[in-house]
């Protein structure tokens, strides 16, 4: 198995930081509404596959203050509430891709774990002297 290059735990959080950060200021300049959303997917996922679900909310905690279009722009809701509510809607989406892809990397990993013990385990059967031509199996010998 080839080793990867990757960037230290505390590089990476920062970087996520720093992808965030970028967003929310053209999200601000630009001012742009829902489709700016997916792009805040970007840094949180890196932050939940690399660093786990607690780094990866972090920085979607981050992404919620930093995505929030009514604050500090003027943006005008019909009603308070809806600032609330838009603000608490980007918040539930960017902590479920958070748990969602710190989970998947966690089932990932215990995956590969689990198949290199299948591989391990066919290999000792296959230098095994019981599984040698010579020594028919059960199921062989009953035809």
């Amino acid at each position: 198995m080839t080793k990867r290059w990757s960037f230290p735990p505390h590089l990476t959080f920062l970087a996520a930081l720093a992808g965030v950060v970028l967003l929310g200021v053209v999200d601000y300049a630009t001012a742009m509404s829902w489709a700016s959303l997916i792009f805040y997917f970007v840094p949180i996922a890196a932050a939940a596959w690399r660093l786990g679900a607690r780094m990866g909310s972090a920085v979607a905690l981050v992404s919620a203050g930093s995505g929030s279009r009514g604050l500090g722009r003027g943006h005008r809701y019909s009603h308070p509430s809806l600032a609330v509510w838009d603000a608490g809607i980007r918040l539930v989406a960017f902590l479920s891709i958070a748990v969602a892809v710190a989970k998947i990397q966690a089932l990932l990993g215990k995956e590969r774990q689990s198949a290199e013990e299948l591989r391990e385990a066919l290999r000792q059967v296959k230098t095994s002297p019981a599984s040698s031509p010579s020594v028919p199996l059960q199921e062989d010998s009953e035809r």
